[in-house]
């Protein structure tokens, strides 16, 4: 387990500190405690130092029983970057290389982010840098609080964002990623310790990923729209491919009736080809015909058709969830408008996406949890693909210097709406009315972020508007691909619903470490749950108390399955997957090592 101590000095920041930990450890998997005393320190916990000043090597050695440490030295002005001048800030930002180059905010000077130290039976990291400063900026989105730019829409331009130019890289889970090489190279290395690992995903994915579709335009014709559009149509005839393309799909309506933006059969049929599942943000707020902007949906509910579509992707498991209005930007709207979508819906569980990535955190945290929507998947770049806040995973959003700021983690998740960003998405691939970005820099941008994500199992979040596969001629052929891919390399492909119940589920999961026993508690059903341990432990012995009897001990082969209180459990060298795993499940592990294996430090 991980014992982590925070400086007193660090009192003022504990809430920010506490939430960016238990954000990366949670997204890790790890186990983890706060501690304030070292008689809460056990021999088998590695020590996480977060303070000002680090500890003289006395004072590591009291603390690192185990043998293995991390100091990170605290760098608290970035908790409050936000308030710092611009041209300081500007100076703070510093390049290094991980997987990819990422920034970093520091004022320390170094040659490499961390440094590792092994003195007689000590094992130990220094960080060069303040991780948790630093992944709490982002988390936080503090740059969004810093800019003073906005559009007529109240959003921060993509060219505000002072780290634009890292659009690519999920760089949150990198200094996530860089924090567990250490942990797994100390716990293979040194000492008699071990460390357990919940998997990002069910059965151990590469990564995964969330489909969905923004249904924000359905433009069914009318007489005088068709004929305005024809306008429109002659005034671009020096476009020939766009004339012909919208000159074709007039005719086709003419003569079958058939909706150009209607491409539900499309999607579906994409989707059951490769048989995923996704999502379908819906809208229930139809813009007027006074509005200018032309911002809210073009569609009603109370259309028999669209009533027909809903319920079939309730009755196939799709995810069905709100398209909020854009006045739910700065009002208390939701209410309302989730009411007449569970109306369609087979379900009352559901996220919520606002359109145009128009989202006021403050107020919309307050009413997504208010009307129990389990996700929002809202944040993202306006104008191109890539990671907004450099983030790949789910998390629960934190709102600084508000006044219910949270003062314990456990109430924070009770009281919170899961994140969920959104970093593919089809509107960025067109540049103009007419200008689209060529189908090969979008096949290539699509596998780089796949790419991206991959070495830390990272979500990727897609959103192709039912809509685009009109607008965007080669989308239908991108959306096929990107199936094709993420099925060949079994990524876990789910909806943003399933995506959010497992990432919940997954936490939950309750693993108390002995020194040399698990014991796990699974207090919902999972299908699949991976455990991963890394240190001494070579086999595993499973204590089966299902019969009444004494307990048993059973030593398990390689990819030997056993089923212990109803769960099927299969060992693979140092991982362990637990399957049809029933709630209030308890299931103890005793670890052991080859009888020629010595305690202490490892020199292979």
């Amino acid at each position: 387990m991980l014992a982590i101590y925070i400086e007193r000095e660090m009192a003022k920041y504990r809430n920010e500190v506490e939430y960016t930990f238990e954000c990366m450890l949670r997204t890790l998997g790890y186990e983890y405690k706060f501690i304030s005393r070292l008689n809460q320190i056990r021999k088998q916990d590695v020590v996480l130092y977060y303070g000002l000043i680090e500890p003289n090597i006395a004072e590591l050695r009291a603390l690192a029983l185990c043998g293995i440490m991390i100091y990170i030295p605290a760098e608290p002005e970035f908790f409050q970057a936000d308030r710092m001048d611009p041209k300081d800030f500007a100076g703070c930002i510093r390049p290094v290389t991980l997987l990819h180059t990422i920034p970093l905010l520091t004022r320390r000077s170094f040659e490499a982010p961390l440094n590792v130290l092994m003195h007689e039976d000590l094992y130990y990291g220094i960080y060069n840098f303040d991780l948790l400063s630093n992944a709490f900026f982002h988390l936080a989105a503090l740059d969004d609080h810093r800019s003073t730019s906005a559009d007529s829409l109240h959003r921060i331009p993509d060219s505000a964002d002072r780290f634009v130019e890292y659009a690519k890289i999920p760089y949150v889970n990198e200094l996530f990623w860089m924090f567990e090489q250490f942990l797994i190279e100390a716990a293979t290395q040194w000492g008699d310790v071990y460390l357990v690992k919940r998997t990002a995903w069910p059965q151990d994915e590469p990564y995964a990923i969330a489909l969905s579709h923004s249904i924000s335009r359905l433009q069914r014709w009318t007489v005088g729209g068709f004929l305005k559009g024809c306008v429109i149509d002659l005034l671009n005839i020096f476009y020939i491919r766009r004339f012909g393309r919208e000159a074709y799909r007039k005719l086709l309506y003419l003569a079958t009736n058939e909706e150009q933006y209607w491409n539900f059969s499309t999607v579906k049929n994409l989707e059951e080809k490769y048989q995923v599942r996704s999502t379908y943000f819906w809208g229930t707020k139809k813009r007027s015909k006074k509005e200018k902007n032309k911002l809210d949906v073009d569609y009603s509910l109370l259309d028999n058709d669209l009533a027909e579509i809903i319920t079939d992707q309730c009755n196939t498991d799709h995810d069905v969830s709100l398209l909020a209005s854009t006045a739910a930007y700065n009002n208390d709207v939701l209410e309302n408008q989730k009411r007449e979508l569970t109306g369609y819906v087979s379900h009352k569980q559901m996220g919520v996406r606002h359109p145009l990535r128009r989202s006021n955190p403050e107020k919309n945290l307050e009413y997504h949890n208010r009307y129990h929507f389990v996700y929002d998947s809202t944040v993202g770049f306006i104008e191109q693909s890539g990671f907004k806040h450099g983030i790949a995973f789910p998390y629960f959003q934190y709102i600084p210097n508000r006044p219910d700021a949270p003062k314990g983690m456990a109430e924070f998740r009770k009281n919170n709406c899961l994140q969920i960003p959104i970093n593919l998405f089809d509107e960025s691939l067109i540049l103009s009315t007419v200008g689209r970005v060529s189908a090969a820099k979008a096949q290539e941008l699509m596998c780089q972020l796949i790419e991206a994500v991959t070495p830390m199992q990272g979500l990727l979040c897609c959103d192709f508007g039912v809509h685009n596969f009109t607008e965007i001629t080669y989308l239908e052929k991108l959306y096929n691909d990107l199936l094709e891919q993420i099925t060949t390399q079994n990524a876990y492909v789910r909806p943003l619903k399933d995506i959010t119940h497992w990432w919940k589920k997954r936490n939950a999961v309750v693993i108390k470490e002995k020194r040399h026993e698990l014991e796990i508690y699974f207090p919902d059903d999972l299908e699949h749950f991976t455990l991963k341990v890394f240190g001494f432990p070579y086999f595993f012995q499973i204590i089966d108390t299902t019969t009444g009897e004494s307990e048993q001990l059973r030593l398990f082969s390689p990819g030997e399955a056993l089923s212990v209180e109803n769960t099927k459990i299969t060992i693979d060298g140092a991982t362990i997957h637990f399957e049809t795993v029933l709630a209030d499940t308890r299931i103890r592990i005793k670890l052991g090592r080859k009888p020629e294996e010595p305690h202490g430090r490892r020199t292979e």
